[in-house]
């Protein structure tokens, strides 16, 4: 930044941190933290003045935003965790509260949000972080299950369909003689599944999620 309050204007500034003596720009970053000694000379002819002041760069406060964090679009308004130190402010998309931290997925949206903590010291020092809030998209509801429950006189060839559920990227089909049925197959990208050849007189349960 430019020092201000010289004058006469025209004089060379000098010390640690100064970084372009005609123009009196100070760099903080080059000074480094602790208080510095700058001093303002002019000349005029054969005569030089001069004066000082003293310019203190603080540390910038060390912030943590927290872990990322996850939601689903249809979750209530929740408050973000794991911050420090306390009393910062929080902005970003979702963020209706930025003193208490509220975030709102359904405000936000289905996506991966970067969302910032920013503190500000007595010092007026400030120092910020940031975390990923991931909101993802509820799933409708499945319907249309076949064969459907309670069938009987079922082929032992079986295509087991269902209809799309929107928003789902994959499906993880549930399937054996046992109710609830354990996990069977997961990765499935389309709406139906075939099955191998199956037991006669036999129950079977399934469901897909």
């Amino acid at each position: 930044f430019i020092l201000a309050g010289f004058e006469p204007a025209g004089g060379l500034w000098s010390g640690t941190g100064i970084v372009a003596p005609l123009a009196g720009l100070f760099s903080p970053v080059a000074a480094g933290t602790g208080s510095r000694l700058l001093t303002y000379a002019y000349t005029q002819g054969a005569c030089t003045i001069s004066d000082q002041k003293w310019v203190t760069v603080f540390t910038v406060p060390v912030v943590e935003a927290g872990p990322d964090e996850t939601a689903c679009t249809d979750d209530a308004p929740f408050t973000m965790t794991g911050q420090s130190p306390p009393g910062g402010l929080w902005s970003g998309p979702g963020i209706v509260d930025p003193a208490a931290g509220i975030f709102d997925p359904a405000l936000a949206g289905p996506a991966a949000h970067t969302i910032t903590y920013t503190v500000t010291d007595g010092n007026g020092c400030t120092g910020q972080d940031t975390k990923t809030v991931t909101v993802n998209p509820v799933l409708g509801p499945f319907a249309a299950l076949s064969p459907a429950a309670g069938s009987t006189g079922i082929p032992l060839e079986v295509i087991l369909d269902w209809q799309d559920s929107p928003n789902a990227v994959s499906y993880t089909l549930y399937f054996g003689t046992t109710s609830p049925p354990p996990s069977y197959q997961d990765g499935i990208t389309e709406s139906r599944f075939v099955l191998p050849l199956l037991s006669g007189e036999t129950d079977y349960f399934w469901r897909v999620e």
